[in-house]
Parts: C-alpha cells; structure tokens; sequence
C-alpha cells in the first residue's frame, strides 16, 4: 500500500513517462521527490496516454524551471505539471483516493535582452491536463501545490525589461476537455507571483513592469466542470510583480 511501497525520484529525475498509446496504472503507491528536466513538465508522471492512479500520494515532486538568460525562447519557458503532466489528446485522466501535496510547477527563465519574448510561470501546480483530456478525480486531496513564478525583467544601465507572468492553477490547470470533481478537498494551494520588473540601472532610462499574477489558486479550467460536495478553501492567487526603477 501507500504507506509500504514509495518511488523516489531523488530530486533529480522523473518517476514514470509513457508515450502513446500507452496506459499506465497505479495502485497503492508514494511517489515522492520526482524532478522533470529543465523547461519540462511532470515531475511525478508525464503521461501521453490514459492514466488512472488510486489509492496513493504524490508529494514533493517539481516540474522543470526555464533556464535563465537562454537565447532560444523554448529553452526559457517553465515547466508545467509540478506533479503530473497529461498530454494525451481526448485521453483520460482518472485519480481516486489520491493525495497530492507540497509539489509546485517550474519557475519561468530571465530572457537574455530587454524587449525579448517572455512566457510565463509554469501552470497546475498538482497537475496540468491539455487537449481536451477527460479527468475525474474522485475522494482525493490536493494541498499546499504551487504554480511557477514569472521571472524579473533583465536590468541594463539604459532599461529594464518587463516581469513575466505568474503561472496560474496552483492545484490544477485544465484546457478544453472536462473536469469532474467528487468529495475532493482542494485547500491552500497557489498561483505564480508575476516577476518583477527591470532596473535602468544609471537610472536614465524606463523601467520595466511587473508581471501579473497567476490567477486560479485552486483550480483554473478552460473547460466545462462540475464539482460535487467538494471543499475548496484557504487558496490563493498569484501577486503581482513590483515595476523596477528607473527615469
């Protein structure tokens, strides 16, 4: 059982990746300290095909930050899926009796230039769900998880650059598809705080923006939900980035 069998990712690698059509089951379990590689997601299970998890913890497991000053824009974005990241198009995502906790989405990377692209925190602190997946979580717990954090603009002596944003679902993130939720309890989670803005550092030049904070402490869904005698309390949204100094 959960409290007998745990996976340890060490805080250096994932725990499970599948591609697809794969299916993976998981029955009685911890998985506990997974890390995706930089700029990716999943730290516990990165899934491309359907996933059912039952009666198990998933705790202390981080997607991958964005690496600071990177000149390829991929290379900088965060990291999404602190503990689960499911990519399977129409797949499905099915948890029962699970506990999610203290797992936290990669913080996005510094761009190299003022003016270049910036992305945002990564999203779905617990568990970021895309293209049109079916998930149902039913009698889980999803506590104290964390989207990313924008990372501050670049300061240079003539101007700073903006903050990006924060990262948003610090519980889960879910596109298109549907979400049902049954006697879960969503509680103390939280969105991205937006980085802040750049320094003119010779204090001539415009300073940078902070970057808006992550919004969807619990929960943010792009999809159609329903929730049934569930407890969502105690979350937060992302702050908002502090503008930097400058003329």
């Amino acid at each position: 059982g959960q409290s007998v069998l745990a996976i340890s990712g060490n805080n250096f690698v994932r725990i499970f990746e599948t591609t697809s059509p794969a299916t993976l089951s998981i029955d009685g379990l911890t998985l506990a300290n997974g890390q995706a590689p930089a700029s990716s997601g999943g730290g516990a299970i990165r899934s491309s095909g359907d996933l059912t998890v039952t009666n198990s913890i998933i705790e202390n497991c981080r997607a991958g930050n964005g690496i600071n000053f990177d000149p390829d824009e991929a290379d900088r974005r965060a990291g999404s899926g602190g503990a689960i990241l499911h990519i399977a198009s129409f797949g499905s995502l099915t948890l029962i009796d699970v506990l999610l906790r203290n797992n936290h989405a990669g913080t996005d990377g510094t761009a190299p230039t003022v003016g270049a692209p910036t992305a945002a925190g990564g999203s779905g602190g617990a568990i970021l769900a895309s293209t049109n997946a079916t998930m149902t979580l039913t009698d889980c717990i999803i506590e104290q998880n964390s989207a990313g954090d924008g990372a501050s603009g670049l300061s240079t002596p003539t101007e700073g650059g903006n903050g990006s944003w924060g990262g948003s679902g610090g519980g889960i993130w879910t596109s298109r598809g549907t979400l049902l939720l049954t006697r879960c309890r969503i509680r103390g989670n939280s969105a991205g705080a937006g980085g802040q803005g750049g320094n003119s550092t010779n204090g001539t030049g415009p300073a940078g923006d902070g970057g808006l904070g992550g919004h969807g402490g619990a929960l943010n869904f792009e999809s159609a939900m329903t929730c049934n005698d569930c407890d969502l309390s105690y979350n937060q949204a992302g702050t908002s980035g502090l503008g930097g100094s400058g003329n």
